[in-house]
């Protein structure tokens, strides 16, 4: 057999010859994509953007956590509530959008199931797209951002009734643990004026029952005046000290009471910033804030983004040139088989 070489005008020969099949192919799947193209309808996307922002609280300082023991601070606690996830979670509930889009269409599923939320650093962009209005796409977008809002704020109001009952319960066993030392100061300030008491009775009673002090010198009188005026010194010395006791007891109050000391200053400090915390958080609680933030309102452009005619078009054109390449070379086989491509002229050489 002689050795045969391929020309590229041999291969443009055939689709010389094979034109119509490439025109006819390339029509065809053009016209098919323009019908299917043209015939869709247009599709819309509303937008918004959301974020997490815990509530500021007034002399906030620590609030109990809902699951956990101890004290968190504010922001684990918003944080411990609130995560994107579970965000997210709402957003794609129907449950938690029925209220907010109950009496409006599209239905809370149909915006639960197309309804794209993805997370950009700290924010939720949140994606509403469907063959509908703009407006129609925009105001369900914002009754999916008011239910989460609504939700967020039921679930904040739990979170600081829960923190209430923590800050209460603390503040409890502070005031018990205060009453406790008040109780003992009182005790010890009873037993104080009970002894002062006791040693002024017994002074009044030895300086009546004292004979005259000029007694003579050396005589049984003149030992017992020394005896009663030791005893007395003594009473004296004894009323002194329990009077500084008492006087530093009225001064000191629970502070000196023994391995007490700054403990009730800090404690007492500590139940005043409580009641602040406990009124600052009543206060919120009453009507409280969604920790959910609109960052960017829902909006709609009036441009559809979907579909893109001009790209569906060019691509059903490469692919029918393409398709129309392989039938005019599958119909120059079966026209003349066992015929390469660079065979297909007369000239050419014959087989071996």
């Amino acid at each position: 057999m002689e050795e045969y070489e391929v020309d590229l005008r041999d291969y443009l020969r055939v689709l010389w010859q094979g034109k119509w099949i490439l025109l006819a192919t390339l029509v065809v799947a053009v016209g098919v994509a323009a019908v299917v193209t043209f015939r869709a309808p247009d599709v819309y996307r509303a937008q918004a953007s959301l974020t997490i922002q815990s509530p500021a609280i007034s002399g906030f300082q620590l609030l109990p956590a809902r699951e956990r023991g101890g004290n968190v601070s504010q922001s684990d606690l918003i944080s411990d509530l609130l995560s994107p996830t579970l965000v997210i979670e709402w957003a794609k509930d129907p449950a938690v959008l029925a209220a907010a889009l109950a009496d409006s269409e599209p239905s809370p599923g149909w915006v639960a199931s197309h309804l794209q939320v993805r997370t950009k650093e700290e924010l939720l962009e949140l994606s509403l797209e469907g063959a509908l209005p703009p407006e129609t796409l925009r105001r369900a977008l914002a009754g999916v951002v008011a239910a989460v809002q609504a939700r967020g704020a039921e679930e904040l109001k739990a979170a600081l009734e829960a923190a209430l009952a923590g800050i209460a319960s603390h503040r409890e066993r502070l005031a018990r643990q205060l009453a406790a030392w008040e109780e003992e100061l009182t005790r010890m300030k009873a037993r104080a004026a009970a002894q002062r008491n006791e040693l002024l009775a017994r002074i009044s009673q030895l300086s009546q029952g004292a004979g005259p002090l000029d007694v003579p010198p050396g005589t049984e009188a003149d030992l017992a005046s020394y005896q009663l005026q030791r005893e007395l010194d003594l009473l004296y010395s004894r009323l002194e000290a329990v009077e500084l006791e008492l006087d530093r007891l009225e001064r000191l109050g629970a502070t000196a009471l023994p391995g007490v000391g700054e403990a009730y200053v800090e404690l007492v400090g500590e139940l005043a910033a409580l009641e602040a915390q406990e009124a600052a958080v009543a206060s919120l609680a009453q009507d409280p804030p969604s920790p959910v933030r609109v960052v960017r309102a829902p909006w709609a452009s009036e441009f559809p983004v979907a579909p893109n005619r001009k790209m569906n078009l060019a691509v059903a054109g490469v692919l029918g040139l393409f398709c129309g390449v392989l039938l005019a070379f599958l119909w120059h086989w079966l026209k003349e088989p066992g015929v390469g491509a660079g065979e297909s002229g007369a000239g050419g050489p014959p087989g071996g």
